[in-house]
């Protein structure tokens, strides 16, 4: 009996997370870069070498068993404060039932074939993987950096309605599919675009200060 209320648990759980991603493709459809660049937020703490700028709340996905936001994407730019050298990553948290999947790396979409990336781990929790309480399902958090060259032209060359995809995958188990749309990834340009602009023009009325 045991057995089988587990199983019938977590057939439950993995139809949540089936019956989901339907709403989340709905908001994006509607999403332009503008309003993606409206919502971008701004981290530019002076004792900080980098700025950081984020959309994690331009486009929250609910998809999760039992906490919200669970199998969630953003982009992310670290702008050198100094240099304005800027790194861009996506960061991904993902969750599941059964056993640890250990996610390493992660394939996406490029102009041409599929490019392959090294996963950096941010968070987890392993050790609750094979629990049978529900509340503690797996999750992992996970980065990858992107180029900006390749985001400049997913951001040109698709429609405000279309995503960028890729595929995490693990040590063992399921890969994991996810995406981004391509106006989130407009609307964080643009933002490091205005960023950019602001800063030479600081630089530039220092320099003529007497």
């Amino acid at each position: 009996m045991i057995g089988s209320s587990r199983s019938a648990l977590v057939a439950a759980l993995l139809a949540v997370l089936a019956a989901t991603p339907a709403a989340a493709n709905g908001k994006a459809q509607g999403l332009t870069p503008e309003a993606a660049r409206a919502k971008v937020t701004l981290h530019d703490d002076p004792l900080e070498v980098e700025a950081v700028l984020s959309t994690h709340g331009v486009l929250r996905s609910t998809r999760g068993i039992l906490r919200a936001s669970h199998n969630d994407g953003h982009l992310r730019a670290a702008i050198d404060r100094r240099t304005g050298q800027t790194r861009f990553e996506v960061r991904q948290t993902v969750q599941y039932v059964g056993a640890y999947r250990n996610f390493s790396t992660v394939n996406f979409e490029t102009a041409s074939w599929p490019a392959s990336a090294s996963l950096r781990k941010l968070d987890q929790n392993p050790a609750h993987c094979d629990a049978i309480d529900p509340q503690s399902a797996c999750f992992e958090e996970l980065s990858f950096v992107v180029d900006e060259a390749e985001l400049r032209r997913l951001a040109a060359q698709g429609s405000s309605g279309e995503a960028w995809a890729f595929k995490l995958k693990p040590r063992q188990g399921d890969e994991h599919r996810a995406s981004l749309p391509r106006a989130e990834i407009a609307g964080l340009l643009m933002a490091v675009d205005d960023y950019r602009a602001r800063s030479a023009g600081a630089s530039s009325t220092a320099a003529d200060a007497p």
